[in-house]
């Protein structure tokens, strides 16, 4: 019986394939428990920046301990974080409670770029009137707020643990990468990594910040 010599590039593409799946399948069971860890990791890092950034000052001559310099990007972080709660919370509330109006507004608008286009075109909102279901969007606004609750209490959780090994962070780094070549290599992905994070945070906040302009100028038009 004539035997044929297995494919590698097959076996390899059939491999990282299956990989490819058990990682998003992975992903996708665990997002309860990977969302959280990712968010504490990216607020560590804010808190991070921002007590280097306030160790840049002296209080009467004498420079701010990092301790100090931590509890005061705890409370800058925590009054941020709260004041964009409230301000999801009011909007939402808000925008529930003048869905009506909201929902004329965006007709007239969306039927004047129709009347450029096709003059004898009009527009119908009535399949998207659940979108602007006064219930439905109330039931929404509690829903994310329980949601937002219960992940912030895993991100505290989290973010304790993280400052808790943060001083033996370093150390068991180095203990990973015993080499100087490598450590050094280490040390290098992981700024890389964190200056990606600090583009992706910024890019992330300008695009908010201009889809909420948008958004505000098409609602007060």
């Amino acid at each position: 019986m004539k035997r044929y010599p297995l494919n590698n590039w097959a076996l390899n593409m059939a491999a990282l394939l299956l990989l490819v799946i058990m990682i998003g399948w992975l992903l996708v069971i665990g997002r309860n428990l990977l969302i959280p860890v990712v968010m504490a990791l990216i607020i560590w890092y804010l808190l991070d920046s921002i007590a280097s950034y306030l160790q840049s000052f002296r209080v009467f001559g004498y420079p701010v301990s990092h301790s100090l310099a931590m509890v005061g990007a705890f409370l800058v972080m925590g009054t941020a974080i709260m004041l964009v709660i409230n301000m999801v919370a009011e909007n939402a509330v808000s925008m529930a409670v003048k869905a009506p109006e909201y929902q004329l507004k965006i007709q007239a608008r969306i039927q004047d770029l129709l009347s450029w286009v096709a003059p004898r075109a009009e527009f119908n909102m009535d399949k998207l009137a659940d979108l602007f279901n006064l219930q439905r969007l109330l039931g929404w606004v509690t829903a994310l707020v329980s949601s937002v609750t219960s992940t912030l209490m895993l991100v505290v959780v989290y973010l304790l643990f993280i400052f808790l090994e943060r001083p033996w962070f370093d150390a068991k780094f180095a203990a990973l990468f015993p080499e100087p070549q490598r450590h050094e290599h280490a040390l290098t992905v992981r700024r890389e990594i964190m200056r990606r994070i600090q583009v992706y945070l910024s890019v992330k906040t300008l695009v908010s910040v201009l889809t909420g302009t948008l958004s505000w100028l098409l609602l007060t038009l």
